[in-house]
């Protein structure tokens, strides 16, 4: 375990150096993100979508795009209808051939969902992060993750929340008992699986589907609401061991049976009867050690030797997102770089203009006069 320790804190993290822009802030509501729209659509059966400015929190490029219903009530994958999701994936999808085409990179989309932090505050008292899924509007962010970096940080260095966000401490159990439900389900029994940590992000339950990205988003799109529902039943069923108030015995014979039934390697049976002796009441540990309320993931779609993935990154003690999971490291910097506006307006134009072809687009309030 200390040799796989110090292969995780020697890992080499390419590091964005991003500089802050006044442009493209918001606060955490729909008025700000129709303020800071680029454009927005309406969808028949869904609604009214925008498609933002929010590049810091990815990377340094001008292929960095959000695109986020602006109804508070459309939050959840699992709760939409097919229809629904249909049209929302129909437009992620055209808006990630463009950017893909346009830019010859390659383009990852990443979502989180967390339907329980939702109805907690953003923050707790000492200012940490109660939420992995911080704005309530199901949304989704396309960026780029091959632009090469001459800069690295070492994993060791980084503070530890950073640490954990980019591969959160139970990454290797949780994905485990993932994997074992996913492949024991008819539906999803005919897919490859691997699990990613350290050599190949981003890290999490990769997923590798016959068909292209392109396939899974325009026909497919199913599937995630398929799979936020099982991961936030087999969360259920394991977080009910730890929070139901029966005997350490009872616990710990719960969990040979849920272990048994699930087929865990031998590690993550051990790990999670070490959970179970060592758990404490949350004001009893310091509040960076407390898990993650509720079910939460951190979900990347990307394509792999032109193959779809999706890779699942359990958020149990972290509140990272999908770039964290593919590592990619951001340093904030002051003031704005007026030539990386001037190319992500230009993106931003022939993204409005292509999708004008097919959809009527309004010109968000971030283009006007520009």
């Amino acid at each position: 375990m200390d040799e796989n320790r110090n292969k995780f804190l020697d890992y080499k993290l390419p590091l964005r150096e991003v500089n802050d822009r006044t442009i493209g802030t918001f606060e955490h509501n729909i008025e700000s993100l129709r303020q800071n729209s680029i454009a927005i659509i309406t969808l028949p059966n869904f609604g009214e979508v925008g498609i933002i400015s929010k590049a810091r929190n990815y990377s340094t490029t001008p292929y960095d795009i959000m695109v986020s219903s602006l109804d508070d009530e459309k939050s959840v994958i699992s709760e939409l209808s097919n229809v629904e999701r249909e049209e929302f994936f129909g437009l992620i999808n055209e808006i990630y051939s463009v950017m893909k085409d346009e830019s010859g990179m390659k383009i990852a989309i990443g979502f989180n969902q967390h339907p329980e932090g939702l109805l907690i505050p953003e923050v707790d008292e000492y200012g940490n992060k109660n939420r992995v899924q911080t704005l309530r509007p199901m949304h989704v962010h396309l960026y780029e993750y091959t632009n090469p970096e001459p800069k690295s940080l070492r994993m060791g260095d980084l503070p530890k929340d950073d640490q954990r966000d980019i591969c959160d401490p139970l990454l290797s159990v949780s994905c485990d008992i993932l994997q074992n439900k996913l492949q024991h389900l008819p539906e999803f029994n005919k897919f490859n699986y691997a699990l990613s940590i350290g050599d190949s992000p981003p890290w999490g339950l990769d997923i590798e589907f016959p068909y292209n990205l392109n396939n899974l988003l325009s026909n497919n799109s199913a599937i995630l609401g398929q799979l936020q529902a099982i991961n936030i039943e087999t969360y259920q069923e394991w977080e009910s061991l730890f929070t139901q108030e029966n005997s350490a015995q009872e616990k710990a014979d719960r969990l040979e049976i849920l272990a048994d039934s699930y087929g865990v390697t031998d590690y993550t049976r051990s790990k999670l009867r070490h959970l179970l002796l060592s758990l404490r009441p949350s004001e009893e540990v310091i509040p960076s050690l407390i898990y993650t309320r509720g079910a939460a993931f951190s979900y990347t779609l990307f394509e792999r030797n032109n193959t779809a993935v999706i890779s699942i990154h359990p958020r149990i003690m972290s509140k990272g997102n999908s770039a964290d999971a593919f590592g990619l490291y951001v340093n904030n910097n002051e003031g704005e770089v007026t030539s990386e506006m001037v190319r992500k307006r230009i993106l931003y134009r022939y993204i409005m203009d292509t999708l004008s072809e097919k959809r009527e687009v309004i010109i968000g309030k971030f283009m006007e006069g520009n």
